[in-house]
């Protein structure tokens, strides 16, 4: 076992510095639907809340999206 006030220590235990400003993740931007992209993925969902990845995939091709704009 260690002891605490080994100055070997993690450098969190002693209060090390932190870095101030880490880099970011850059976000996916928000994926505005038609209204009748819409439609078509309510109509879906009600039917089948969570699709296989090869089910999103057919989907996102007959509305011309990318499979990973139709996450749950």
């Amino acid at each position: 076992m260690q002891d605490p006030s080994d100055p070997q220590g993690p450098p969190l235990a002693q209060g090390g510095p932190l870095k101030q400003n880490p880099p970011r993740r850059q976000r996916q931007e928000r994926t505005v639907y038609t209204r009748s992209q819409q439609e078509e993925l309510d109509a879906y969902f009600q039917e089948n809340r969570y699709p296989t990845f090869d089910e999103r995939q057919e989907l996102a091709q007959k509305l011309d999206l990318r499979e990973q704009q139709l996450q749950v």
